[in-house]
């Protein structure tokens, strides 16, 4: 018996040749190499990440006025065309393309607010929005003079000491107006949409706390010698500080109080003779500072007195940056305290200044010709000149300065 065996291919025909699987590897030119730096990858995956927000975004905020338009019965109001434009028109990865000169007309008079990424004009009792882009997104002519402003994360408010009327705005519309009984002293906003008013009625200095519904969550009086000075609530508008002035024999006095918003309990009163107040204010988490001249005071978020700094000159200026003050001094020095009282840097300007901003501790110094930034160990780190006629400026998130002049605006990347 035979095995029978199985023909090979090669036996019966000719053998099929193989296909050859040829890998071509083309080298990257220098021209690549440049498309695919580091810088580039970096940006390209900011701004995918971004536009996958605004997707988004946008897509819940076009199913919200779909929503509301169903259920109320009502028309897309404008204010909501205005979001969602904004949020698909700017790119933070590639603000240079995006940026254009703001023009507007503003007096002598004039103030300016960088509020929610856009540039507020304020003057003659009148607000225009403009967004980096240099479209001009509301304006407005408010029932009063309007020469103060108060702003936050939530609100802007319009008023004007001595007169009675408050303006409230919510980015691109006018959400509240009141008109109140007596003559506007100060006004603050917090963050999560509560603000304060002060006015003085029959002599007496009334104070109220509105919830962000706009009703009245609180109610007190103050002694009517005293002169309120400031107002300011803490971010999420717990709490109330207020800091008022008198005089007595030719004397002032400073008094600084603190009110836990919803009993009404008072957390902190501080009094300094012979001194009069210059700021108050709470840092990001929460605890509070009260500067008097010559002397600072730092509490607990829980009214708690933790610190007494004596300075070396009465007075000064006062710039909060997060969890930190920056005082400037006369014209050309500064010094960092921390929340805590610490002196964190102190140094010397190499110029005369006129303004000065505070951003991740890096100093921003305006003078005639030019903005110097200072590093957080007081080291001039750049400068960039400037024309002259200066109204306010601006430090942008990107690092980039937004300079107002009294007509228009210019972008300057340090």
């Amino acid at each position: 018996m035979h095995n029978k065996q199985t023909a090979s291919p090669t036996e019966n025909g000719r053998k099929k040749p193989r296909k050859r699987i040829r890998l071509r590897i083309r080298k990257k030119s220098d021209e690549d190499i440049q498309n695919f730096s580091e810088n580039r990858m970096y940006y390209e995956k900011l701004a995918d990440k971004y536009h996958v927000v605004c997707i988004l975004a946008s897509c819940l905020l076009a199913v919200w006025m779909v929503l509301r338009t169903i259920l109320t019965y009502g028309p897309i109001q404008e204010d909501a065309l205005l979001y969602l434009n904004k949020i698909l028109k700017i790119n933070p990865a590639n603000l240079d393309a995006k940026y254009n000169t703001i023009s507007y007309a503003a007096g002598n008079g004039a103030s300016f607010a960088f509020y929610k990424n856009d540039l507020a004009v304020i003057g003659e009792g009148k607000i225009a929005v403009y967004d980096l882009m240099g479209d001009r997104r509301f304006h407005a002519q408010a029932n009063h003079t309007a020469k103060a402003f108060a702003v936050s994360d939530k609100y802007l408010a319009l008023y004007s000491p001595g007169e009675k009327g408050f303006s409230l705005y919510n980015s691109f519309s006018c959400v509240h107006e009141h008109t109140f009984p007596g003559v506007l002293r100060a006004a603050a906003v917090s963050d999560s949409g509560k603000f304060a008013v002060c006015y003085k009625e029959n002599e007496k200095n009334i104070i109220e706390v509105y919830q962000k519904n706009f009703k009245k969550e609180l109610s007190f009086s103050l002694d009517e010698k005293n002169i309120i000075y400031s107002m300011a609530l803490s971010p999420n508008g717990d709490k109330l500080a207020v800091t008022a002035i008198s005089m007595q024999n030719g004397v002032y006095s400073s008094e600084f109080t603190v009110y836990d918003v919803s009993s009404g309990k008072m957390l902190v009163c501080e009094k300094a003779d012979g001194k009069k107040p210059i700021a108050a204010s709470f840092f990001d988490n929460g605890r509070i500072f009260f500067a008097a001249e010559g002397s600072l005071f730092f509490y607990q978020a829980n009214g708690k007195k933790t610190e007494t700094v004596s300075l070396p000159f009465e007075t000064y200026t006062v710039f909060r940056d997060g969890n930190e003050i920056s005082l400037l001094f006369g014209a050309n020095r500064v010094c960092r305290y921390s929340f805590r009282g610490a002196l964190l840097t102190e140094f010397a300007l190499n110029e005369r200044v006129f303004s000065l901003k505070v951003r991740n501790g890096v100093s921003y110094v305006l003078s005639d010709r030019s903005v110097s930034i200072y590093g957080k160990d007081g080291k001039t780190l750049k400068n960039c000149p400037i024309r002259s006629g200066v109204k306010d400026f601006f430090v942008l998130d990107d690092g980039s300065l937004l300079i107002c002049y009294i007509s228009e605006t210019e972008r300057i990347v340090p």
